[in-house]
């Protein structure tokens, strides 16, 4: 909880957590159905030769794709600017 920051941590980190709890709810909201998670956990858990990864929902796919291409600052950077920390 960012009340029990201290002040410094505060002045530094505030913003940014502040635009990640929100960001959080958004995704929460937007999140797939526990039913349709547990599907491919079900599927996981009884497949006689399951796969080492389970990519579920739209957003998964895409990441999946973009992690392929696309280099990790550069990534880091774009999550960065989805969150717009110090913009609550």
């Amino acid at each position: 909880m960012e009340k029990n920051l201290p002040e410094e941590a505060m002045k530094l980190y505030g913003d940014a957590f502040t635009a990640m709890r929100a960001a959080a709810k958004e995704f929460e909201e937007a999140g797939i159905p526990p039913d349709e998670v547990a599907k491919f956990v079900e599927h996981a858990l009884t497949a006689s030769k399951p796969k080492t990864r389970y990519v579920v929902g739209r957003d998964a796919q895409i990441m999946r794709v973009i992690a392929k291409v696309v280099p990790d600052r550069m990534r880091d950077g774009l999550v960065q600017r989805q969150l717009k920390p110090g913009k609550s």
